[in-house]
């Protein structure tokens, strides 16, 4: 009976929604952390090796993904009901966006970008390219070796469908009533009849 009661409180335990929340600002500060610290500072820390970008990316991809689908399963259920929740998962949304753009400029300071007619290493110029290939705005002035081009595509394909969900997710998000609202304001105005 002790088991049962235990195994009950776990189950309740996970299906909180905040604990997945604080569960995932933790795993993200340390990612955008490591990610910051290796794209900016690699030098002073080694070097940056396969080894440190394949960690970095495969964390950061399972957590990204994870998170992502979280994040939209709540909000297409209306987890997030008052303003506060629905302006911190706005932010949430944005640092998940953050933490994607900088995973990428870390593969770019791996595997190298071209400048003109120069091979370049540069963080800033990294994190520059990784922004204009997440947008798919490209500029041209600085694109991927041959062995950053499957890398580019494959941001440039995850930017383009992330930010159709993050659009999509945004509206739905501020479509839902929130939690203390009037909701006289949101229904359908009906004609009354004539008094007779």
């Amino acid at each position: 009976m002790e088991m049962k009661k235990l195994s009950n409180l776990v189950i309740d335990f996970l299906r909180n929604n905040i604990v997945w929340l604080v569960f995932y600002v933790a795993f993200a500060a340390t990612i955008v952390e490591r990610s910051i610290t290796w794209l900016f500072f690699s030098e002073r820390a080694g070097g940056m090796t396969l080894r440190v970008v394949v960690d970095l990316l495969s964390t950061g991809v399972i957590l990204g993904t994870l998170f992502s689908v979280w994040l939209w399963l709540a909000i297409a259920e209306n987890t997030f009901r008052t303003v506060t929740g629905k302006l911190i998962i706005c932010l949430l949304m944005i640092g998940l966006l953050c933490n994607w753009v900088l995973l990428y400029a870390i593969a770019y300071s791996y595997l190298g970008l071209i400048d003109g007619e120069t091979a370049v290493r540069e963080p800033i110029t990294c994190f520059y390219f990784s922004i204009v290939t997440w947008t798919t705005l490209g500029y041209g002035d600085v694109r991927p070796s041959m062995d950053a081009r499957l890398v580019g595509a494959s941001e440039a394909l995850l930017g383009y469908t992330w930010m159709a969900f993050f659009i999509g997710m945004f509206a739905l998000l501020f479509k839902q009533p929130a939690e203390g609202t009037s909701r006289a304001a949101n229904r359908p105005v009906t004609q009354q009849p004539p008094p007779k």
